[in-house]
């Protein structure tokens, strides 16, 4: 992937989503198969402010909306707070043409709640807000603005993140490694307590 050593070190759930114009339906099928079969990961995102009140659908239809101007692969992952029991996500993904800031503020609706992070020297904060950054030719985007800032902060270094140093991230090569397109991983041992020790929380 050209984003993944981008991500912070607290990732602890990665999907890699080909962006191939139905993909982030699919990629919404292949979450929910993968909820289905693990309980841990079901219980776990049950419990998340962005899994109630169909907040992570309106989020996959904003990104999906500009999804003509990101290049092959979408990322979505999602990053932990202290005690990993609440998430944000953020979706990271070269852009393969200039002109999507022109094209956010031109076609996007103002309800559509995507807001790209510093144009107008502002940074509203809102439920449903998608914040979008654009700089160094890599869309990242999430509803919290805070994480857009983190994980830019990593793209303008240019360098890797502490996220390469995981074994999620090992993992996560190694998938990628035998040719995956879709997959989604995650860190169960983060995700169910601290307190686990047992490296069999990877999936």
């Amino acid at each position: 992937s050209a984003v993944s050593q981008y991500l912070p070190g607290n990732t602890i759930l990665y999907a890699a989503i080909p962006n191939l114009g139905t993909t982030l339906t699919q990629a919404r099928q292949m979450f929910d198969s993968r909820l289905a079969e693990s309980e841990a990961l079901r219980n776990w995102w049950q419990q998340q402010p962005i899994a109630q009140n169909g907040g992570f659908d309106r989020l996959l239809n904003q990104v999906n909306s500009i999804s003509s101007y990101l290049g092959d692969e979408i990322v979505l992952a999602m990053t932990s707070n202290a005690d990993a029991q609440q998430a944000e996500p953020v979706f990271l993904a070269s852009l393969r043409q200039p002109g999507l800031a022109d094209y956010i503020k031109s076609n996007l609706p103002a309800d559509s709640g995507v807001h790209i992070v510093g144009s107008d020297g502002a940074s509203p904060a809102g439920k449903g807000q998608l914040f979008v950054d654009l700089d160094n030719n890599i869309l990242v985007a999430s509803p919290s603005a805070a994480v857009v800032q983190q994980v830019e902060s990593i793209v303008s270094a240019s360098s890797n993140s502490q996220f390469a140093a995981t074994p999620l991230f090992a993992r996560v090569q190694e998938v990628y490694g035998h040719g995956a397109g879709y997959f989604l991983a995650a860190d169960l041992e983060q995700m169910i307590g601290k307190s686990v020790s047992s490296a069999k929380g990877k999936i």
